[in-house]
């Protein structure tokens, strides 16, 4: 504080928080610094800072008078130490990235890396929350988490780890864990949040096919609705939602049914099954097979990518409930004068989709092949679909001069060879006249006189 005429020689020595010898500094000190006599300041010089990579507090060079070893005596030790700064020029951001996705197949944990850009020399605590459309808990996993991360000084790297994946039997998208890193809690100020959000996927192994069959069959008698039940093999997390499309030998729209079809059906989210129906059926009056009504599974518009389509069409019958007997009646007579033919008229007492084939045998007291008629018949008629009546014709009729009783031709229906099921046999057989047109008279005449000489005989010729 004052001049001295001498040199005073004051010992000390260095501490501080920075290192010296090349990790923060690299200064050779003497151990003693020298006022001069008439000088009242002297320096002590921290040199060879070291510019490194690592984001640290400001460190601090120490230095404290320990003794004056030379020097007047009336010169006494008055603050002895103080300190400087070695200031730090580092920074760095913390960052998160998914780095592991989690997977039900096996039940792989995922993980998320917090990434510093720089080390540091005291260790950073950073501060999370967690979100994401997967649940915690033991419903997508069951992670216990501690809220914060730390990344250890001289580390660069922490991580955060998804645990206790659960494999369960649901499909569904694959889900997501979300962290965000919300503040850094501890370290060095220079370190500030980077990406702070990133997410992970937990990626689904279930995986199910949709099918169609026809469960109720419908029926004209009611009439009765049929139904078509489509079965997901396991339930999803979203709704699925299949298109179709329509066939069948049955005719919609008033015909045979009349159902308004959407051409889409939907399986609820958590549900396994849906129905489609087929409605308004139509009790008509026409005898036929029964009916079909197919649905094919055509695609999967909306839903999991893990469900596909299995069993992709088939069928439910629209049973019929008509039915028909098929009669036979002779309706016109036949008769030689003229030579007029005869028929068969045969009925069906209600319309088919299909032909109605009917085999039939000929008998009768009249004699085919030219002696009474000549008609050459095939053995079998056929109601046309759609109609009620065939015909069998006897032609070929011969007009003899024979005088005779009115002669018959019978037709006997054998069996239905082709048609309907619920066509049968009624009245199978019948007969017409092939009507005489002959006629004589009966006259007598004396022929042979009698005489006694003889005596000889008469005789009458009645012719």
């Amino acid at each position: 504080s004052a001049t001295s005429d001498t040199d005073t020689v004051v010992a000390y020595s260095v501490a501080g928080t920075a290192s010296n010898g090349g990790v923060d500094y690299n200064t050779t000190f003497s151990g003693t610094v020298t006022i001069s006599a008439g000088d009242t300041e002297a320096f002590i010089d921290v040199t060879n800072i070291v510019d490194d990579a690592i984001v640290e507090v400001d460190e601090t060079v120490e230095i404290t008078l320990d003794s004056i070893t030379a020097g007047d005596a009336g010169i006494t030790l008055g603050t002895a130490t103080d300190t400087i700064n070695i200031v730090d020029n580092d920074s760095a951001t913390v960052s998160i990235a998914g780095t592991t996705d989690a997977n039900e197949a096996g039940t792989l944990p995922g993980q998320f890396t917090v990434t510093q850009s720089a080390t540091s020399d005291t260790d950073t605590v950073v501060a999370y929350s967690v979100a994401g459309t997967a649940s915690n808990g033991g419903v997508d996993y069951n992670t216990t988490f501690s809220g914060s991360v730390t990344i250890s000084a001289g580390d660069t790297e922490a991580f955060i780890d998804v645990t206790k994946i659960v494999d369960d039997a649901l499909v569904e998208l694959d889900e997501t864990v979300e962290i965000s890193l919300d503040s850094i809690t501890a370290g060095d100020a220079g370190i500030t949040l980077g990406t702070a959000t990133d997410t992970i996927n937990i990626v689904d192994n279930a995986s199910a096919t949709v099918s169609i069959a026809g469960s109720v069959v419908a029926t004209e008698a009611g009439p009765s609705n049929g139904q078509f039940t489509v079965t997901q093999t396991a339930e999803s997390s979203s709704d699925t939602v299949i298109s179709y499309s329509v066939a069948g030998t049955a005719t919609n729209g008033g015909t045979d049914y009349n159902t308004t079809f959407s051409g889409s059906v939907t399986i609820s989210a958590g549900a396994t099954t849906a129905t489609i129906d087929v409605t308004n059926i139509v009790d008509d009056a026409v005898v036929e097979l029964d009916e079909t009504v197919e649905i094919t599974l055509d695609s999967i518009t909306a839903g999991d990518a893990g469900i596909t389509i299995g069993t992709a069409t088939d069928t439910i019958n629209i049973v019929d409930n008509d039915s028909a007997t098929v009669s036979i009646a002779g309706s016109v007579d036949a008769t030689e004068a003229g030579t007029v033919s005869g028929q068969f008229t045969v009925t069906q007492t209600a319309v088919s989709s299909s032909d109605t084939d009917i085999s039939y045998t000929v008998a009768g007291t009249a004699t085919n092949g030219g002696a009474d008629y000549n008609t050459t018949f095939s053995g079998s008629v056929t109601i046309a679909a759609g109609a009620t009546t065939a015909t069998i014709d006897v032609t070929g009729i011969v007009d003899d001069a024979i005088v005779e009783l009115d002669e018959t031709v019978e037709i006997t229906l054998d069996s239905i060879t082709a048609g309907d099921a619920g066509i049968t046999i009624g009245t199978a057989t019948d007969t017409i006249n092939i009507v005489d047109n002959d006629s004589a008279t009966v006259s007598i005449a004396g022929s042979v006189d009698a005489t006694e000489a003889g005596p000889s005989n008469g005789q009458f010729t009645v012719t």
